[in-house]
């Protein structure tokens, strides 16, 4: 990964997809709007697999499932419903450091009387200074140095983890369902993203918000315009399809899709009969330990 001081570009990606998440997570309410969602989807996907391609092969102190399965897989859902700065407890949590540190450094235990007063006082006086956005603002200025281009990634990266391909377009299903040149496109061997700007598009989907959708009636819709996708052929950039009926495998369909493939005129068939091939012995079982 390093060759005379040099960072590979696969590193280079981790660490850019790493600071873009937390940038949008540290970002301001206000700029929550559908393609900071949708961005909020591709970029944390991107980051996942960069992180199979930088720790390839067996862990030695870790298991898979803590390393990839909570790598801000839940930001996507919560993003889509509420704003990830407005839920951080971080601040809190500095509040209690904070207060143990005045009490302990400053307060005359001799006068209890004396230590609410004196933590209050120096307290506020600290977040007079702005010292408790000093962490928000350093994670902003590395998030603003990189540049805010549309999301891409290898369709070769695709094609290799095929199951990550899938579950990523089961969290955008009603991006996708606009149709191929709408959200995403292929380009130059790459899948790519419209995710940079505008903040809205006028095909949809529409911006939801915690109070009219709960996290769960989230997982809902997501599963509903999946199925639609499904259902009307919808192009998506996956060349297989797992398909299950609660636990237990119920189809797999292979998909042919490459970068010269007619995606504006193509349906694509995820209904078919149950497939006999093999199980891919070239990827590891999603979330396998």
């Amino acid at each position: 990964m390093l060759q005379q001081g040099i960072a590979s570009p696969v590193v280079m990606e981790l660490l850019s997809s790493l600071a873009e998440v937390q940038g949008l997570s540290y970002a301001p309410a206000i700029e929550r709007n559908v393609r900071n969602v949708y961005r909020m989807s591709n970029v944390v996907f991107k980051h996942h697999i960069m992180l199979k391609e930088c720790f390839p092969g067996p862990l030695k102190t870790m298991t898979k499932r803590r390393v990839w399965a909570g790598t801000f897989t839940h930001y996507v859902i919560i993003h889509r419903v509420a704003p990830i700065s407005s839920l951080v407890a971080e601040n809190e949590e500095r509040q209690f450091s904070s207060f143990k540190r005045i009490t302990k450094t400053t307060a005359n235990y001799a006068r209890p009387d004396h230590i609410t007063s004196n933590l209050f006082v120096r307290f506020f006086f600290h977040q007079s200074q702005g010292s408790n956005i000093h962490q928000e603002n350093k994670i902003s200025e590395v998030a603003k140095l990189l540049p805010r281009e549309r999301t891409r990634i290898s369709a070769a990266l695709m094609l290799k983890h095929k199951r990550d391909a899938q579950t990523h377009c089961e969290r955008v299903p009603d991006f996708l369902r606009r149709g191929y040149g709408t959200h995403w496109h292929m380009e130059e061997g790459d899948v790519v993203f419209h995710d940079s700007t505008p903040p809205s598009h006028p095909a949809g989907p529409a911006l939801h918000h915690f109070r009219s959708m709960s996290i769960k009636g989230g997982h809902e819709y997501l599963k509903q315009e999946w199925e639609k996708c499904r259902q009307e052929g919808v192009a998506m950039p996956i060349c297989k399809v797992w398909i299950y009926d609660g636990q237990n495998l119920e189809n797999r369909v292979s998909i042919p899709w490459n970068e010269s493939f007619e995606f504006t005129v193509q349906r694509f068939s995820y209904l078919k009969e149950k497939t006999q091939d093999e199980e891919d012995t070239e990827e590891d079982e999603y979330m396998e330990k």
